[in-house]
Formats: C-alpha cells, structure tokens, sequence
C-alpha cells in the first residue's frame, strides 16, 4: 500500500507523503517521496544533505520536523526551492500527531509542487504592473462580461473606483450603444482571442 488515503486525480503521483515517528526516524514515504528524497523508511533522513533542497532550506525543513516533535498539536507551512528537480518550488506541511494523552507520537509531512502556481504569481505580478502603468483605461472581463480588474485609468475616466467596478456586469458601468453586429463581433473577439481593442 503506497498511498494510505484517497486523494483526487492525479495528486497521488505528485505528492510527497512522509511519517516521522517521535525519534524523527522516517517509518513512510510513498513512492515520489523516497524517488525525489533518494530516502526510504529506516533509512537516514538528512534534510541539509546537498541534493533535494538548499543547505538553507534543509536546515529550515529539519528545524521545523524538532519543533513539530517538541510542540503538540502544531501544524506548520513552509515553502522550499529543490535544485533536484530543475529548481522547482515545494510546500511542506507538517502536522504533529499526538495520543490521547497529548504525548508526540510524530510528524506527518507533505509535499506539493508549487512551481506552476509560482509561475502564475511572477505573471500575474507582471501583469499587473504592466496594467497599472499606462495611459489606457484596461478593463477585463471574465466570458460573462463580469469585470475581474479594472486599472487606475479605468477609476479615472469612468470615476469608480476598483473595489466597486469589479464583480459588476462590464454593461451595468460602461454604457454604450452598440449596434447588435458589433457588440457580437466584440464578443466573438474575446471568445476566440481572448482580447478585444476599441
């Protein structure tokens, strides 16, 4: 049995599961966890070796695994950088596991891969500074025509401000009259292209 709970889709291949008992000894690791920790259960388990994380990174992972095992009922979130797998982002979370008399038993660790989220952050980031930084008013929408950012320009010329423009309906605030052909030809626009400009 590699994988002790159900998990959705295609998580169970990109999650790294581990157990550490109350010595910090590893007991389980499913399968990506002991291919990308080049460790399994019994084996030596350094989180500073070279290899999987940074010596930063390690240091922190195996702090955060001796606070979990001296602190009760403390769960902690940390993200780390692996130079293993082409410099990929991780999230660890470890959750101390007790007995009914409050005594450390030990520590559950996950890992997930955070580099796709990651990369939406960096362009998002860049997005909106992009966004925020020129002499246009830019509105976008979501398929619904529901307004999802709404630029500084924007707050100008149409005199509402962000927090009140976004979740509206684009027609509610932009009142326009468009013929018919050239509002389906916009909408046709940002079905096919995902941008419309006029």
């Amino acid at each position: 049995m590699d994988q002790p709970f159900d998990l959705p889709p295609g998580l169970g291949e990109k999650l790294l599961t581990g157990f550490f008992d109350a010595n910090g000894v590893l007991t389980y690791a499913n399968t990506p966890f002991r291919d990308r920790m080049g460790v399994g259960p019994g084996g030596e388990m350094s989180f500073s070796k070279e290899g999987f994380f940074s010596a930063d990174d390690g240091e922190r992972m195996l702090r955060t695994l001796k606070d979990c095992l001296v602190h009760p009922d403390i769960y902690v979130r940390i993200e780390t950088r692996s130079r293993k797998d082409g410099d990929r982002f991780y999230r660890w979370e470890f959750k101390t596991l007790c007995d009914y008399q409050g005594k450390v038993i030990g520590v559950h660790c996950n890992g997930y891969d955070i580099s796709a989220m990651q990369e939406e952050k960096a362009k998002l980031l860049i997005s909106d500074t992009l966004t925020n930084n020129v002499s246009d008013a830019v509105i976008t929408t979501d398929t619904n025509f529901k307004i999802v950012s709404w630029n500084s320009v924007a707050e100008e010329h149409y005199e509402i401000s962000a927090k009140d423009a976004i979740g509206r309906s684009f027609n509610e605030i932009v009142k326009y009259n468009q013929p018919t052909e050239e509002y389906e030809a916009m909408r046709a626009s940002l079905m096919n292209n995902g941008a419309w400009e006029g």
